[in-house]
């Protein structure tokens, strides 16, 4: 419970991030995020840190990964996407 007062309390300090646990898409909430979603440009090199740090695997090492998670066009991914490719592949 501790925990997600915390996550609840960022959300009003840091406001930089829009959160719902509603995850299948438009559903029709009031409260559902309508504007347009698009990944910040320097979503890779934010993924590549975040996953180094957790595995130690490098750049080079999470694009071979990426590619053959994602396919040639990984970059277009999102970075949800990248995240969720890699968690099922982990598994």
């Amino acid at each position: 419970m501790a925990d997600i007062a915390v996550q609840s309390n960022n959300v009003y300090q840091q406001a930089d991030y829009v959160g719902s646990l509603v995850v299948e898409g438009p559903v029709g909430r009031t409260t559902e995020y309508e504007s347009i979603h698009l990944e910040p440009p320097d979503w890779w090199g934010v993924f590549s840190k975040r996953h180094f740090q957790n595995t130690g695997q490098t750049k080079e090492d999470s694009t071979t990964m990426l590619r053959k998670l994602l396919g040639d066009r990984w970059q277009e991914s999102t970075l949800g996407e990248a995240e969720e490719a890699v968690a099922k592949g982990q598994n």
